[in-house]
C-alpha cells in the first residue's frame, strides 16, 4: 500500500469505513460479517494515506525522534509492563473520563501535510497559488485578471510538470 496508490486507496477506504465485508474462508462459501475492523499504520514514509481535504477516516500524527534508539528508556518501558503495567494502563484507560467527542479527529500538521500531498493536480495548483499570493506571476491578489489568464498560467504549469491539462478538464 502506498498513499498515491488510486486502486489501493478504494479498498482501504471501504475496508475502514464498510459497515459489513464479505469473509471468504477457504473451501466454504462466502459470506458478509460486521466489518469491526480497526487500522494502525506505522511508517517512516512521510506520505501514508491518501487525506482528502474534508477527511474523516484519519488520524495522523508524527511521533517525536526524542527517545529513537533510547535502548535503556525501552528496557525500562517494557519492565515496567510485565510489571503491573499492562493492568495500570488498562485501568486508566477504562476509568478515563472523556469530554471530547472522539469523531471529531484532530487536524493535526501531520494530517495537514498528508492533506497537502493528497491533493489533486488542480488543488495543488490552486493552494500554490494561495501559497504565493498571486494567481499569474506578478499579478497579485489586487490585480484583475481574466479567466483566460489563470486558465494559461494553469496550463503552462502543468504541462511543465507533464500533466496534459486536457486531461483533467476534458
Amino acid at each position: 500500500f502506498w498513499a498515491g496508490d488510486k486502486s489501493a486507496e478504494g479498498a482501504l477506504k471501504t475496508l475502514i469505513t464498510e459497515e459489513y465485508r464479505l469473509t471468504e474462508p477457504k473451501g466454504k462459501d462466502p459470506f458478509q460479517t460486521k466489518n469491526f475492523t480497526r487500522l494502525m499504520i506505522a511508517s517512516n514514509k512521510s506520505w501514508v494515506v491518501p487525506t482528502e481535504i474534508e477527511d474523516r477516516r484519519f488520524l495522523v500524527v508524527d511521533v517525536s525522534d526524542k527517545k529513537k534508539n533510547n535502548t535503556l528508556y525501552f528496557k525500562e518501558l517494557w519492565g515496567e509492563m510485565e510489571n503491573g503495567g499492562y493492568e495500570a494502563l488498562l485501568w486508566f484507560l477504562m476509568n478515563r473520563t472523556i469530554e471530547t467527542d472522539l469523531r471529531q479527529i484532530p487536524n493535526t500538521k501531520a494530517k495537514i501535510d498528508s492533506k497537502i500531498q493528497s491533493m489533486t493536480s488542480v488543488q495543488s495548483w490552486w493552494h500554490e497559488r494561495l501559497t504565493e499570493g498571486a494567481i499569474v506571476e506578478g499579478m497579485y491578489w489586487e490585480s484583475v485578471c481574466s479567466k483566460k489568464e489563470v486558465f494559461d498560467q494553469f496550463d503552462l504549469e502543468h504541462n511543465r510538470q507533464g500533466y496534459i491539462t486536457k486531461e483533467i478538464f476534458y
